[in-house]
């Protein structure tokens, strides 16, 4: 990330899905639970988008 800060994301292809595992370095502004939240909802927003793709 632009404050070095490292970010993980591993894509695990099953017969019908995609697993998504995000990992990544805490900042300090936040809590914990805040960032989590976060990237789920990054990660909740990218599936809608691949799902539209999918069945658009």
């Amino acid at each position: 990330m632009a404050d070095e800060r490292l970010v993980s994301v591993v894509f695990t292809e099953s017969d019908e899905s995609v697993a998504v595992r995000e990992s990544f370095d805490a900042e300090s502004t936040n809590s914990g639970e805040q960032q989590r939240q976060g990237w789920q909802a990054i990660l909740e927003q990218f599936a809608r988008h691949v799902e539209d793709k999918k069945f658009g």
